[in-house]
C-alpha cells in the first residue's frame, strides 16, 4: 500500500480519524461544512501542534530504563513472605 487516508463517519459536526502506518501518523478530518465552516483552520492548527510535539519528542533525551526492584529469595514450594527465624533474645512462647 502506498498511501492511506483514514476516514471516520460524521455523526454530529466533526469526525477525526488517526492512523499510524509506515512510520507516519495520518489524519483524516470530516465535517459538516454548514456547522463547521472553519475546518481548514483546525486542520492547520492540528498539523502545527503535531509538528511541535514531534520536534519536542526528538529533542528529549531517551529515558533510562531501570531494572525492576530485586525481591527476597524464596525457596521452592514456599508461599508468601519469607518467615523470620528466631534469634537469641527473642521471646519464645
Amino acid at each position: 500500500m502506498l498511501e492511506i487516508h483514514p476516514v471516520a463517519p460524521v455523526v454530529h459536526t466533526l469526525a477525526v480519524a488517526l492512523l499510524s502506518y509506515d512510520q507516519g501518523m495520518h489524519w483524516g478530518f470530516d465535517a459538516d461544512w454548514d456547522k463547521f465552516p472553519d475546518l481548514h483552520q483546525m486542520v492547520e492548527a492540528t498539523e502545527h501542534e503535531w509538528l511541535r510535539l514531534h520536534q519536542a519528542a526528538l529533542e528529549r533525551p531517551p529515558e533510562v530504563s531501570r531494572p525492576p526492584p530485586k525481591r527476597g529469595k524464596r525457596t521452592p514450594g514456599s508461599r508468601g513472605p519469607a518467615k523470620r527465624s528466631a534469634t537469641p533474645g527473642d521471646a519464645q512462647t
